[in-house]
């Protein structure tokens, strides 16, 4: 079922608001939000020495050659032949539609594959291509659908991760190979924007299932730290993501 608007946002973005009244009076905003997100990850310091030396192709082929155009070959034999499809993520659907130009939602093409004309949704292809990254992430994340607890994924496998990007993105912008360069700064936007969608997925999983007013009072500390961090977290990759965007070649 498609949602009109994810009502689980609601509470996170309550909290939002508080966190940022409290930084009305900060200096240095940023520098803040930063440490509330470094907090979760147990240390004072992130190392990230492994991505300072490594082959950026090396790591483009790795981690991020992976294009919508690519993922969107067993999608379209999905298509093709007919097979059913189960929604794993129904939040997801209504994250992408304030992501996701409306326009691309309305605009269809056909592929001539082997087994005849596909009609393709243009807006369901960058979709789907969001949903396998996030697919990805919940690996790379520790994700566990099986846990019971309010928090289904590492905190400090997301910090690990984003200071791992931010030291890739800052090494791309030094880059003079301008087509290795242009490669990872588009395909990493992608990355970042699942990222993003898959933080806030599962803050508004857990304030459905754990959230409301008989939350016992273990679940709502557990909601109100995963809400936090999830808070620190968008604001980051956020960051990031700005810096990768203005950065990208135009076309």
């Amino acid at each position: 079922m498609a949602l009109s608007r994810p009502v689980w946002v609601k509470p996170v973005e309550k909290a939002f608001r508080k966190m940022m009244e409290k930084l009305e009076h900060k200096e240095d905003m940023m520098h803040y939000i930063e440490q509330v997100f470094l907090s979760h990850y147990k240390k004072e310091k992130v190392n990230t020495e492994e991505f300072e030396n490594v082959n950026l192709a090396t790591y483009f082929d790795i981690n991020l050659k992976y294009t919508p155009r690519a993922v969107g070959i067993h999608w379209w034999e999905s298509i093709g032949k007919k097979e059913e499809k189960v929604e794993r993520y129904p939040v997801v659907h209504a994250l992408c539609k304030f992501r996701i130009r409306p326009e691309d939602y309305g605009s269809t093409f056909t592929r001539h594959e082997s087994w005849g004309p596909v009609t393709l949704n243009y807006g369901e292809m960058r979709e789907h291509h969001i949903k396998v990254w996030i697919e990805k992430l919940e690996k790379r994340f520790g994700f566990d659908i099986c846990s019971s607890d309010v928090k289904r994924f590492d905190y400090r496998r997301v910090v690990r991760d984003y200071y791992e990007l931010s030291v890739i993105v800052n090494r791309c912008l030094k880059e003079e190979n301008e087509t290795l360069k242009n490669d990872i700064l588009e395909n990493i936007i992608h990355r970042l924007h699942a990222t993003e969608i898959f933080l806030l997925k599962e803050v508004c999983e857990a304030h459905k299932k754990y959230g409301g007013r008989d939350a016992d009072h273990k679940n709502s500390e557990w909601l109100h730290d995963l809400t936090i961090f999830v808070i620190s977290a968008e604001i980051m990759y956020r960051k990031l993501r700005k810096i990768v965007f203005f950065n990208m070649p135009r076309k």
